[in-house]
């Protein structure tokens, strides 16, 4: 049982192409924290291989002050009873890339996947690309992809559920949702299930809105000044993506 601190400070303005490497032994557990900070352009490739009822929590922070994109790879084997969480929260004002596989190799395999991204600008984009395959049985997987945008901002969203044949018993579930706070923001959603097999249970759902402008009124009307409504709501719809949070 450990905790894992990569700090990642490039302040030249150059590409930096780093590759880690999480071998998990049978019965362990550990906590990764990655903070992305400085000028570079960040390359990262991930690569996970989670033996029989290993455990690992994964959390990365994208800081505001990044002055250049993140593109991020996450690849992972998943073994017999092993869980694996790995949640992403970018605040940056550049482009955003965070791409997960994670194949579910035995059975009884728990995996979560949790986004947050905020844009701010018209250089911001917040692009999730997520594939999770259910190659055995009992596996259970969770996509929670939320994005808050404006001032011309963009987001992305491509998420696949894939289910074997072999793979009786599956749970899977996806969801997506963006907050428009301007109307010159855009999200762009592409949920998607392939089963191959009888017996699972799988849902996706994809929203895009505005802030439910009578609750906002509900608020004010009870006392709550405007600004400590929108932020009430706004804490409401983060709130799904924080529960994953330990």
């Amino acid at each position: 049982k450990k905790d894992l601190h990569i700090i990642y400070e490039g302040d030249n303005e150059k590409n930096s192409c780093i590759r880690n490497l999480f071998v998990l032994e049978k019965n362990s557990e550990i906590k990764v924290f990655e903070h992305f900070y400085g000028n570079s352009k960040y390359n990262i490739v991930s690569e996970l291989f989670a033996a029989d009822n290993s455990k690992l929590e994964h959390y990365k922070i994208i800081n505001q002050n990044i002055s250049n994109s993140v593109i991020y790879h996450f690849f992972g084997n998943c073994k017999k009873n092993s869980k694996v969480k790995t949640v992403n929260f970018s605040f940056s004002d550049n482009p955003v890339r965070n791409e997960i596989n994670l194949y579910l190799e035995g059975t009884n395999c728990d995996t979560t996947v949790a986004s947050m991204g905020f844009g701010k600008k018209e250089s911001s984009i917040c692009d999730n690309t997520v594939f999770i395959s259910h190659q055995e049985e009992y596996c259970k997987s969770r996509q929670i992809v939320k994005n808050a945008l404006k001032s011309g901002a963009k987001a992305i969203f491509q998420g696949k559920i894939f289910v074997d044949s072999k793979a009786q018993k599956t749970n899977g579930y996806q969801l997506s949702k963006a907050i428009l706070l301007n109307e010159n923001t855009e999200f762009n959603a592409k949920p998607e299930l392939e089963i191959y097999a009888d017996d699972v249970k799988c849902s996706h759902g994809s929203t895009t809105g505005q802030l439910d402008e009578q609750a906002l009124f509900y608020l004010q009307a009870r006392g709550i000044s405007k600004v400590s409504a929108l932020e009430l709501l706004m804490a409401g719809f983060v709130q799904e993506v924080l529960n994953n949070i330990q």
